[in-house]
């Protein structure tokens, strides 16, 4: 079959019969995120939607919500909107679709941010993913009632002394100007943890912090313990909290200017799973 019509239109009705279950499952059929794009080729999608024989009715129609940026803006291809600006397209975009005979049987456009920030949104289904980790999109706060639920941590493996002027950490990083005591973690960024956490992190060791000197290699950290009495064994929270202190994948991504996402995201593979 030939379409020589709107492409992306083309694509986002086969992708309709696609979420309804009628796309032959080794189809490649690329996802179409936006509904700004559905209005702007409301004209061609009709078309398109005229060679779609059947649209099953229990399909689902999903799209937007971008997640939450710091300044309330979402930047789409054709120019910035606001998030009630997007719930207006999307109305639009449903309106338009009911009008060309698809009526999709669930409707979910609300992720983590577009849960906690406006119910008009919620539609038929809901859609949460970092809410499941017990913590809210930055810079987001909720009246919902979460604990995070996710803990990494380590055990320190060794305590070295370093006198002043001695160094640690490749590139010779960090100097010590007295007497420092280092703990040697094992973990490191093929766990997924950050190199700029160097110098800008800590970990919890015996209910206090302990900042991460040096470098982060790849499977192991140093941190400063000085006056901490560390011994190898004890715990290391690097996500969680120890004692009455929390670091969570928020502060974390705040301290290497980047999104808890990604901080949740990155955890490797070879770590081990503990569910309780």
């Amino acid at each position: 079959m030939t379409y020589r019509g709107s492409r992306l239109a083309f694509r986002f009705g086969m992708a309709l019969v696609g979420a309804a279950g009628c796309m032959h499952p080794g189809a490649d059929v690329p996802y179409v995120q936006t509904p700004n794009e559905v209005v702007i080729e409301k004209l061609r999608l009709a078309r398109a939607l005229k060679l779609v024989r059947h649209i099953c009715s229990d399909g689902q129609l999903d799209a937007w919500i971008k997640r939450a940026e710091p300044s309330g803006q979402i930047d789409w291809p054709i120019g910035p909107g606001t998030p009630d600006a997007e719930r207006r397209l999307f109305d639009q975009a449903l309106a338009d679709l009911n009008v060309l005979g698809a009526r999709p049987r669930y409707r979910h456009a609300a992720n983590s941010a577009a849960l906690v920030r406006d119910p008009r949104v919620w539609f038929d289904r809901v859609r949460p993913g970092l809410l499941l980790y017990g913590m809210v999109p930055p810079p987001l706060t909720s009246t919902i009632a979460l604990a995070p639920v996710m803990t990494l941590a380590s055990r320190v493996t060794a305590v070295k002394g370093m006198r002043a002027g001695e160094v640690t950490g490749y590139g010779a990083r960090f100097a010590a100007t007295r007497p420092t005591t280092i703990a040697i973690v094992p973990a490191g960024y093929a766990d997924g943890l950050d190199l700029r956490l160097a110098g800008r992190g800590a970990v919890l060791i015996r209910g206090r912090r302990a900042p991460i000197v040096g470098s982060v290699c790849m499977d192991m950290l140093m941190v400063d313990v000085t006056g901490l009495d560390a011994s190898p064994g004890d715990e290391v929270v690097i996500i969680g909290r120890q004692g009455g202190d929390t670091i969570d994948a928020r502060e974390m991504a705040d301290t290497i200017g980047s999104i808890p996402w990604e901080i949740v995201c990155r955890v490797g593979s070879r770590i081990e799973r503990v569910y309780a």
